[in-house]
């Protein structure tokens, strides 16, 4: 297998010049390598390989963040809309310091797996994809508890897999998820047209560098909403109610109060409704939708990494 590996980096990036290529002769190489947007890497907990599977709609790009010691815990990454997998290096950082092993595709439709551009016109496809990138984990990684991290349409898609799987998910952490309910998607889908909705980087975050960085990013979609993804987001959500009894494990939720695009009160009432009993809510003053990308990105890794902490 061929695989490239660096450091993880800020908000995800690495300068091109920390990439370095590990191969084993005959087999696959990936497609494509990244495109480092020239943040400066930091952080030596993590190196980061990337290859691809064969997914449910063609290569499924993803990356691997290895621990200096011997893993306990797998912890899978569930990115959001139009963004990707890579990055979240500075959370996988993290994460990997307190020995976990870290995985995070790149959806069908997003970053640099095949498929239309943020499109995921079934949401169960991404589901059966993350199964497998959780497969290819454990064949890693024997008998290790796996833990769902999903950030917005992420978490949706960690629930549904969670809801699908229930008894091979140790516990959710959903990071300014959509879930419960999204009435802007039913409305504008109520809609002959779909709105454009202008990229606002304050949206992002209060740090001007998150949002510059998503701006300049190559590998996130900046254009307008598609139909086909809207409907299945919320054919998912209306799944997602239907199947609500199902997620009885631990689950932790972290969200800004001051997101824009995911209310957090929405997503709050979502998890008091789960039948578990072991929850976690850590709400966020003024935080906006990149919840691990804020001004206070180290208290908020800092909460996720102490409720994943107690999986081994």
């Amino acid at each position: 297998m061929c695989e490239t590996a660096r450091p993880a980096g800020l908000l995800g990036s690495t300068s091109l010049a920390e990439t370095r290529i590990v191969c084993d002769p005959g087999n696959e190489v990936p497609r494509k390598t990244r495109v480092g947007l020239g943040i400066p890497a930091h952080g030596e907990k993590a190196l980061m390989f990337e290859t691809t599977f064969a997914g449910t709609e063609g290569r499924v790009f993803y990356h691997r963040w290895n621990p200096q010691g011997e893993p306990k815990r797998i912890v899978q990454i569930v990115h959001g809309y139009a963004e990707h997998g890579g990055r979240y290096g500075h959370v996988a950082d993290a994460l990997a310091g307190d020995g976990a092993v870290v995985y995070a595709d790149d959806h069908i439709g997003h970053g640099l797996s095949d498929g239309e551009r943020a499109v995921i016109g079934d949401f169960d496809h991404a589901i059966e994809d993350l199964h497998t990138l959780t497969d290819i984990a454990h064949g890693d990684n024997p008998d290790l508890p796996l833990v769902l991290v999903g950030h917005s349409m992420g978490g949706l898609l960690s629930a549904r897999y969670a809801q699908r799987w229930p008894d091979e998910v140790a516990g959710v952490a959903f990071c300014g998820s959509v879930i419960g309910d999204w009435q802007w998607a039913r409305d504008v889908l109520a809609a002959p047209d779909l709105p454009f909705v202008p990229f606002d980087p304050d949206a992002i975050s209060r740090d001007p560098e998150a949002g510059a960085s998503y701006a300049a990013d190559p590998l996130v979609y900046h254009g307008q909403y598609k139909r086909p993804l809207l409907v299945a987001e919320v054919e998912a959500l209306d799944a997602f109610a239907r199947d609500l009894d199902r997620l009885t494990m631990p689950v932790a939720v972290l969200h800004g109060t001051a997101d824009p695009f995911v209310p957090y009160e929405r997503s709050v009432q979502a998890v008091r409704d789960m039948p578990t009993d072991d929850v976690t809510i850590h709400l966020y003053d003024g935080g906006r939708h990149e919840i691990l990308n804020e001004t206070n990105r180290d208290e908020v890794i800092g909460d996720l990494a102490e409720w994943v902490r107690r999986f081994e």
